[in-house]
């Protein structure tokens, strides 16, 4: 091979390779990047611990006790982050359903599975109940009801929970 040649094929390699990469990107994080920064979208967890939980057809109601974090990076930069965060250790009322697309995540959210099947949320969440464990989740859509400084009520579906069973 002649120098040209092996150029070439340098430069068609390295180019594949960021192109690649670029994919991986794009298909790993960018939309949520842009899905967020462009709406100036606000994110919304709960983290913290549930009891009497009881399912209503698709919806489950349940008591919250821990808080309820509102974030939202603001558009062009996404650099501007606002964090609210409100104590609901007394208590709150809430009515979540799984939502369509729905992830479980290891505790420390380094890992995730799919769950397809509806009930996944609610077992979940049983399982937290029984052992008293701490619970994150990430609604989508929420309407939260505001008295006296304190959220009253919550309603929201949920993409994301914390799963301390998943291997």
């Amino acid at each position: 091979m002649n120098s040209i040649s092996k150029l070439n094929l340098f430069t068609k390699l390295a180019l594949g390779f960021i192109v690649g990469c670029l994919v991986i990107l794009v298909i790993l994080r960018l939309p949520f990047v842009f899905t967020r920064g462009m709406s100036n979208g606000v994110g919304c967890w709960m983290e913290g611990t549930v009891k009497d939980i009881n399912p209503v057809g698709e919806n489950i109601q349940l008591y919250f006790y821990g808080k309820v974090t509102l974030k939202q990076y603001q558009a062009p930069r996404l650099s501007k982050l606002s964090v609210i965060v409100v104590n609901c250790d007394r208590g709150i009322p809430a009515t979540l359903s799984q939502g369509e697309i729905f992830i479980a995540t290891t505790p420390d959210e380094r890992g995730g599975a799919v769950r397809h099947k509806s009930g996944e949320l609610l077992k979940i969440l049983n399982a937290a109940a029984a052992q008293r464990r701490t619970v994150k989740f990430e609604l989508t859509g929420p309407t939260l009801a505001f008295e006296g400084g304190r959220i009253t009520n919550v309603v929201s579906a949920v993409v994301r929970a914390t799963d301390a069973d998943l291997k």
